[in-house]
């Protein structure tokens, strides 16, 4: 049973480590819909719904195949696998590349 636990851990290790890099080799490819897709509302608050969903078809489109036997492995599907935090963590990265930017 330990055992088990150890594997599964490092199958989802492997899997985010696989995907955080995917995204940061392709940073700029994703930043690009970022500008266009999120909207701010009247008060300042940002709306990641659409990119959210790009982003995760994106991804999933992109899987290898080591990607595809660590989701099966570990027994989630992707959108669940992504929504668990994944892609708040690439947001929150390329949205703090926007603000850099629209500070310079």
């Amino acid at each position: 049973m330990f055992t088990q636990q150890l594997l599964l851990e490092k199958a989802e290790t492997q899997l985010y480590d696989s995907l955080i890099d995917r995204a940061n080799a392709n940073i700029e490819k994703i930043h690009s819909p970022y500008r266009q897709t999120v909207s701010i509302s009247s008060l300042g608050v940002k709306n990641f719904s659409r990119f959210r969903k790009d982003l995760i078809e994106y991804l999933q489109s992109n899987l290898s195949d080591i990607d595809k036997q660590n989701l099966t492995f570990i027994g989630i599907s992707f959108k669940d696998f992504a929504n668990a935090g994944i892609i708040d963590n690439i947001v929150n990265q390329i949205d703090e590349i926007s603000q850099s930017e629209a500070v310079t």
